[in-house]
């Protein structure tokens, strides 16, 4: 595998379009390759915690130096980098990313419609190229299965917290809009014949 060392007095060129992995380096019998760094002129300010499948590629969302948050997956060993999503059409926010063994990434996306309140917060899958919107109303993590089923947080109709397994289909908006004071991520209590007992 090809690998380029890093000089103390050097730097690495990373296209946030067109990326490399950068270097790989071993200390003893601990080795590791760099998938992404902020060393200048590198388009990355800060990262979000990454995701890392069984086969050694990784999810992660970047703030780059202009005022864009981007998500990328990187394929094992030395390669370019994949764009998944960023904010600068649809999304205003992106969540830390996770990453199943297909190298399928599931993140949660803000869009910037947000009606009815709350509706903004969907769940999304993608690999590079078309993305996949699973729910609304979902302001929590998620993760897909190896068999494509994503497991989220999300609202009922009437605004009562749920987690939800979504086995794929196309996605029906809730006929019930939700109550703007339950379109944000806090626990609602539900009545009294519903609640679990202690």
């Amino acid at each position: 595998m090809k690998s380029l060392v890093l000089a103390a007095s050097s730097a690495a060129v990373l296209s946030w379009v067109s990326s490399a992995a950068l270097a790989s380096f071993s200390y003893g019998v601990i080795s590791y390759e760099d998938v992404a760094d902020t060393f200048s002129p590198s388009p990355f300010r800060q990262f979000t915690p990454p995701a890392i499948n069984n086969a050694s590629e990784v999810a992660f969302a970047a703030l780059l130096q202009r005022p864009v948050l981007a998500l990328y997956r990187a394929p094992a060993g030395v390669g370019p980098l994949v764009p998944i999503a960023d904010t600068t059409l649809t999304y205003n926010d992106l969540s830390s990313p996770t990453l199943n063994n297909q190298g399928l990434v599931t993140f949660r996306g803000n869009t910037y419609a947000n009606t009815p309140p709350g509706s903004n917060q969907t769940i999304v899958t993608g690999s590079g190229g078309a993305l996949t919107t699973v729910s609304a109303f979902a302001p929590g993590t998620a993760w897909t299965n190896d068999g494509g089923a994503t497991v989220y947080h999300g609202y009922s109709g009437g605004g009562y917290p749920q987690i939800k397994v979504d086995n794929g289909g196309v996605v029906t908006p809730s006929s019930r809009p939700i109550r703007p004071d339950r379109a944000h991520h806090r626990i609602q209590t539900p009545p009294d014949a519903a609640r679990i007992p202690s």
